[in-house]
């Protein structure tokens, strides 16, 4: 007998109606393939030191946990804002800033806890970044999670005002490290703002080493004011004392 049953197969086999999909179905597949994909999204939502118990994050937009956020207004934490727990403020401690959405409005909250894992309390929270609490009870730096979940890291404004070797915690967790040092006049970083050191030296300027994966140490030699840099076309300005500001981004 011929294995090859050719037309007469066709007898024996049921005819299947194809499954059809309703139009809502079809939206909310729609809407859980966007919310999966943009499951990372995040636009803007930086961290940055603004003052000694402040930490400021600025305005945009972010998903957390398939919820959609945006501010308009950039939003100081402080530690009054716990996201409904109890935490007391340590020094020489590390906490963690976390995104929070709550209810159905359309921006997000912001709140401090101690560990990166979770929210405390709040499952629709997703992880920003991460300050340290200095030995003076005040904020020594930050580094935020971008898109990629990369860090980025902004020291607050530090005073110089010897030949020294100043360490700052950062937490980035890796050697691979690009520094940029900043200088100013006063603490605000206002006069003259933003300007970057070009020029390292043992005796003048600053010189940035990584001590470990979790901290850098900043020598400045003797004359650790006596910038040697341009600044608007002028050079070798000296002083008494001055201010640092630190950025560390992974290479």
């Amino acid at each position: 007998m011929s294995n090859d049953l050719g037309y007469a197969a066709l007898g024996s086999v049921t005819y299947k109606q194809p499954v059809t999909v309703s139009w809502a179905q079809q939206a909310q597949d729609n809407i859980t393939a966007l919310a999966t994909l943009f499951s990372n999204y995040k636009q803007g939502v930086k961290l940055s030191p603004k003052d000694a118990a402040t930490i400021l994050v600025s305005t945009g937009s972010i998903m957390i946990n398939n919820k959609l956020r945006q501010n308009t207004s950039n939003i100081a934490v402080t530690w009054s804002m716990t996201g409904g727990n109890t935490i007391a403020e340590t020094s020489s401690t590390g906490y963690y800033i976390w995104a929070i959405a709550s209810g159905s409005t359309s921006t997000f909250e912001c709140g401090i806890n101690q560990t990166a894992t979770n929210m405390t309390g709040n499952a629709n929270a997703r992880l920003l970044g991460w300050f340290w609490n200095n030995t003076a009870n005040a904020v020594e730096g930050c580094w935020t999670l971008n898109q990629d979940k990369e860090k980025k890291y902004e020291s607050s404004w530090f005073n110089v005002n010897s030949a020294s070797a100043y360490t700052l915690n950062h937490n980035m967790e890796t050697w691979d490290l690009q520094p940029c040092t900043l200088f100013s006049w006063n603490a605000s970083g206002t006069s003259p703002s933003h300007v970057v050191m070009q020029i390292y030296e043992n005796e003048r300027g600053c010189e940035v080493h990584f001590v470990t994966t979790n901290t850098v140490k900043i020598t400045v030699g003797q004359d650790y004011v006596h910038t040697h840099f341009q600044d608007n076309g002028v050079s070798d300005i000296s002083g008494t004392t001055g201010y640092y500001k630190l950025f560390l981004s992974a290479l």
